[in-house]
């Protein structure tokens, strides 16, 4: 009996153009290419974001390793360093090797030995550079000032009696490294998101790029909703767990949970008499005018004496939340802290502290990442990353529309509008529906199909092959 492989060759082949009807090289090629950056880019995306890897992979081009970085931009004239001698500071640069040693540069880019040898000299390490332990900060040149410069900001490393970070009076103590960077994080952030809505305030003036407005009291219990994502700032008496803002006793318990369900940033003011809230949005526009005002830790600063030190601390109240606010200050700073915890503002506000109620560190970059409020980012990226590879994979997918949702011939609709309109549906399933959703796993199916068949037809020509050199095996 003569066996043949010719259907059994050309049922492959048949599939593979089915799969893949412009079987040229160019298309193969534009496949190919088009996979692979799909594939990068959600390698670089998995944590940050397209656009952030990105931007930080064109930093690295601009700023080669061991080179530092814009130095002799730094302005040091507004911070409040003690120098050892008169003159002006000379900036270093400060990074860990590869060998987990300590490498000091100038702005010339030389390396400099001995930094404690120079007049003047003032260490900044840039926040990606940090250390992961906490005691190698502590140990780099000591009795010299150290800075941490996340993007335009400088914020100072005080190294006695352990590590804190400060800006201005503001100090925040950090036990570890962890503490370290959640310390950093929220003192440069900004201080408000999105539209800032002051309570019982009735002007409504454009700044910070957005809505500076007042709002009404019963906007709280009857639309909370509109608040979504944005910043609220009442002022007032604090007692007994309510605050007396905008003519009413609002209780603080109550304004979390708002906050919570919304991602509301709150920002309690607390004062010993009751406070105008136009006095309140006309001082917090004038202390927010310029981008270094914009950060929480300057605008903290604004809120106690320069002469002073003001110690806060940020603390989970929630799983996504944090509280920042004033702590007490420990027994052997006592003597560095001068003043009243009461500040009285420009406005003739007496202001006793602060509380800021806002999203943490973890949910702040969530929402950031999120092109639609109530879809999480990892599911939005899900839904792009498929969705590319659904018009890849396309008659994958419309091979899988079919199996969900039968096509059908056009003698069995009365009307051709029926007809249409039934086309018509059936396309809007596939391209909002079928390709989102799996694209993804057709595109798998797609390549996996692929390769199975390419093997097999390698397999049935080398079998064909081994047929022509020994004819008798066909028998």
């Amino acid at each position: 009996m003569r066996f043949s492989n010719e259907k059994l060759i050309e049922r492959p082949l048949s599939m593979i153009r089915y799969f893949n009807p412009a079987s040229s090289a160019p298309y193969n090629t534009l496949i190919t290419v088009l996979v692979s950056i799909m594939l990068l880019l959600g390698a670089a995306t998995s944590h940050g974001g397209i656009i952030s890897s990105i931007l930080k992979s064109a930093k690295k081009l601009d700023a080669p390793e061991g080179v530092p970085k814009s130095l002799s931009d730094i302005n040091l004239s507004q911070l409040d360093i003690d120098l050892p001698h008169k003159g002006a500071p000379e900036v270093l640069s400060i990074k860990l090797d590869l060998n987990n040693q300590w490498v000091v540069k100038n702005a010339d880019g030389k390396l400099v030995s001995n930094p404690a040898a120079l007049k003047n000299p003032v260490l900044v390490i840039e926040k990606p550079n940090l250390p992961r332990d906490l005691n190698a900060l502590a140990s780099v040149v000591p009795d010299v000032p150290l800075l941490v410069r996340s993007g335009r900001n400088l914020y100072e490393v005080n190294r006695t009696g352990g590590i804190s970070i400060r800006t201005g009076p503001v100090v925040m103590a950090t036990p570890n490294m962890a503490a370290f960077h959640k310390a950093l994080f929220h003192l440069d952030a900004p201080w408000y998101s999105h539209k800032v809505n002051v309570l019982g305030a009735t002007q409504s003036q454009h700044q910070l790029g957005g809505n500076f407005k007042g709002i009404k009291s019963s906007l709280l219990s009857e639309s909370p909703r509109m608040l979504r994502g944005q910043t609220l700032v009442l002022g007032g008496p604090i007692k007994s767990g309510k605050i007396q803002a905008a003519g009413e006793s609002h209780n603080i318990a109550d304004l979390k949970v708002i906050a919570k369900q919304y991602d509301i940033s709150l920002i309690l003011l607390e004062s010993k008499k009751v406070i105008s809230p136009e006095k309140i949005q006309a001082r917090i526009q004038k202390m927010s005018q310029g981008e270094r005002q914009q950060t929480t830790g300057s605008f903290l600063s604004q809120f106690n004496h320069q002469a002073g030190r003001a110690f806060y601390q940020s603390h989970p109240d929630s799983k996504n939340y944090v509280l920042i606010q004033k702590e007490r200050v420990p027994v052997v700073d006592q003597s560095i802290r001068v003043g009243d915890v009461a500040v009285e503002m420009a406005t003739s506000m007496v202001i006793r502290g602060i509380n800021i109620y806002r999203p943490n560190q973890d949910r702040q970059q969530e929402l950031r990442r999120r092109w639609v409020w109530w879809l999480p980012s990892d599911v939005s990226f899900y839904l792009i990353i498929s969705g590319l590879a659904g018009f890849i994979s396309f008659g994958t997918c419309r091979s899988l529309m079919r199996k969900i949702w039968p096509t059908k011939p056009r003698s069995e609709f009365n009307l051709a509008l029926t007809y249409y309109l039934f086309k018509g549906l059936r396309l809007v399933l596939l391209v909002l529906i079928i390709i989102p959703l799996f694209g993804l796993p057709c595109l798998i199916f797609y390549v996996l199909n692929s390769i199975y068949l390419l093997i097999k037809l390698i397999f049935l020509g080398l079998l064909r092959v081994i047929y022509f050199i020994v004819p008798g095996l066909k028998k």
